[in-house]
């Protein structure tokens, strides 16, 4: 940070909570605050690197802090965006991993995900040229998981092939980079690769897990709406258990995950 930004400025940022990544990420107004969109996107980006600096014990409590308080907005504001990158689709990125964003996936407000990133992606210009490798590695990471968690059939064949001719053509732009690999696993999922295949399953699965498993150590129970219909977490809603000793056991792990969701 510079002297172009306040002492109380610099320490707001370098305090993050799920409401200032709302804050930075515009998805929440704050009266008193007079900062440009450009300076929030920065004063976002910076926080988000300070999370990720930090143990995964401590970030995810965060992220899913955020989700569970913000995601509705957090979507609702990404769809009303022109741009597939946008500081909503930046905050969004960093929470998929998340039981909380895995639910939300799966109702009608998150559902449509992946075909509107692709839709945003494919409407990206084939001939623009300002387009920075860490954000097409974002674009191609975000785009990833979505395909990922909502299959690649979820996005129409004409935008699957439009993004493939962008990805295609950004891969040797940024050829060696992490950008590369992120828009690869794009591209091998829309052609249909078999080991991508195997890996976007697998990470669906494990993604799913928190949401579909009874989440009692060495219980391996899995709802099914057709023989086992587990019980939901009251007070989040995402965790699920086959029993109530069995939701007693997993409260000591849990309760570090657990918030009242806002959907």
């Amino acid at each position: 940070m510079t002297s172009l930004f306040s002492d109380a400025e610099i320490q707001a940022v370098l305090h993050v909570t799920p409401d200032s990544l709302a804050e930075y990420s515009g998805i929440i107004d704050v009266p008193d605050n007079n900062q440009t969109d450009e300076v929030k996107a920065m004063f976002l980006d910076r926080q988000i690197a300070i999370l990720q600096r930090q143990q995964h014990t401590e970030s995810e409590k965060l992220y899913c802090a955020f989700a569970a308080k913000y995601l509705p907005e957090a979507v609702a504001a990404f769809k009303a965006q022109l741009e597939a990158y946008c500081p909503p689709m930046v905050v969004i990125n960093v929470v998929t991993t998340t039981p909380y964003f895995i639910r939300f996936s799966r109702l009608p407000g998150g559902r449509d995900l992946a075909a509107i990133m692709a839709s945003k992606v494919a409407a990206i210009p084939l001939d623009r040229t300002d387009i920075q490798e860490d954000i097409a590695a974002a674009i191609g990471q975000f785009l990833a998981t979505l395909l990922a968690v909502q299959g690649v059939e979820s996005v129409s064949g004409e935008d699957r092939e439009k993004v493939l001719k962008l990805f295609r053509k950004w891969s040797n732009k940024f050829s060696g980079s992490f950008a590369e690999e992120t828009l690869g696993r794009c591209i091998d999922g829309f052609e249909g690769e078999s080991i991508m295949q195997q890996m976007m399953a697998g990470m669906r699965e494990m993604l799913s897990k928190p949401v579909e498993e009874c989440g009692a150590p060495r219980c391996e129970k899995r709802h099914d709406p057709g023989t086992t219909n587990l019980m939901q977490c009251g007070k989040c809603k995402t965790a699920v258990y086959c029993s109530p000793q069995h939701q007693k056991l997993a409260w000591k792990k849990h309760k570090q995950l657990c918030y009242p969701t806002a959907f």
